[in-house]
């Protein structure tokens, strides 16, 4: 890509924006388990994205790093590496090109807390991901997207004790075609038909997932939007199938002092547990100004997972797998200079599963946040 945009390299521009974040919070249940242990952590966190842009071609190479620390030593300290970059190539007046790449190395506390609720102490897990997209406008109102991402996730563990909740690495492949047809300024409508393999550790054969659902984008005003589709799926692990229902519902506004977001969806893939698990999600988010330097985020999440087959004894008749887990977050933000800014965060968890049982826990989180004004240079 940069041999091909050679020409336009006088009119390129880096752009260096860093974040520098230091927090320290103290948690009833960091692991979520029935009876849990207060401790307290602190961490220090760097945020380091970098753009390199000309007429044709973006650049973006997005390193993050975490280093956790805990006052209890149930707890093991913990170094987390997330490294991502994307590069868009306008090939032609109608085409488009888009390549995604990520690499993470992360504790369990740091993944799967956030996004499945399962927590396994001493554990890790390693991420390679990447994603290729192709973008073709056939006329003023039709065009077709094509994408092909490919994932795989390791798990390791630190710890000599047997883990209650088996984890398997596993690969991700899959592929989607999308038709779009803008039928106005403020409608469109669109056909996506998807195929997926996924391959377990444990397991030699690969299950297949197929869908295809019906959508369409809908601006409602110049602060509202609205998108939805539906559809079905079906997995196939050998002689195993499965049929399920795929959807995803999407409102947001924006206003002069915030913006408000609800999403509720249905989808087939791997969470968490190194598993394919049917997923269902809602989540809830709200952000506002309430003076020139004092702002309000809060959010409500509910997730629940289970298997795709049911067969009693059988892969992923696994009881850790069937769980629900649930977020509430709210935080004040106080912007004490244009490069500065504290932030009072709570949280509450909740998650119910086979294996743990009920558990909750909250927490109390003061962080400190330096943005230093973006460094552009252009040659």
């Amino acid at each position: 890509m940069l041999v091909a945009n050679g020409t336009q390299a006088q009119a390129a521009l880096w752009s260096f924006a860093p974040v520098f974040g230091l927090w320290v919070d103290h948690d009833s249940n960091r692991y979520l388990e029935p009876e849990g242990t207060p401790s307290y952590g602190t961490a220090v966190t760097l945020d380091m994205p970098v753009q390199y842009a000309t007429e044709r071609l973006t650049l973006n190479l997005h390193p993050q790093v975490w280093l956790e620390r805990f006052s209890n030593h149930v707890f093991a300290n913990a170094n987390d590496l997330v490294l991502s970059a994307l590069a868009n190539w306008t090939a032609t007046e109608r085409s488009t090109i888009s390549l995604n790449g990520l690499f993470s190395d992360q504790n369990l506390l740091t993944t799967e807390l956030a996004n499945t609720g399962a927590v396994v102490p001493g554990t890790r897990r390693r991420d390679s991901q990447g994603v290729l997209a192709w973008t073709y406008a056939q006329t003023e109102r039709l065009s077709l997207s094509l994408q092909a991402s490919y994932e795989h996730a390791v798990y390791s563990s630190d710890s000599a004790e047997p883990s209650t909740v088996p984890l398997q690495s596993y690969r991700y492949t899959s592929y989607s075609a999308s038709e779009q047809l803008q039928y106005s300024d403020r409608l469109a409508g669109y056909v996506t038909l998807s195929g997926s393999e996924f391959l377990q550790e444990a397991i030699s054969a690969p299950a297949h997932t197929y869908g295809a659902v019906v959508g369409c984008k809908l601006q409602i005003s110049e602060r509202s939007n609205l998108s939805a589709d539906v559809g079905g799926s079906r997995t196939k692990l050998e002689s195993l199938v499965s049929n399920g229902l795929l959807y995803d519902l999407t409102f947001s506004r924006a206003t002069s002092t915030g913006t408000f977001s609800v999403s509720a969806s249905r989808n087939v893939s791997p969470a968490g547990l190194g598993e394919l698990t049917d997923q269902e999600a809602l989540k809830v988010g709200l952000q506002r100004n309430l003076k020139e330097r004092l702002s309000l985020d809060a959010g409500v999440s509910a997730n629940r997972y289970s298997g795709v087959f049911t067969v009693p004894g059988f892969i992923a008749d696994i009881r850790g797998l069937d769980r629900t887990y649930a977020q509430a977050t709210a935080g004040l933000a106080y912007r004490t200079t244009e490069t500065f800014s504290v932030v009072l965060r709570g949280f509450y968890n909740w998650q119910n599963s086979k294996t743990v049982g009920r558990a909750d826990g909250w927490a109390v989180r003061i962080e400190s946040v330096w943005t230093p004004h973006p460094l552009n240079v252009s040659r």
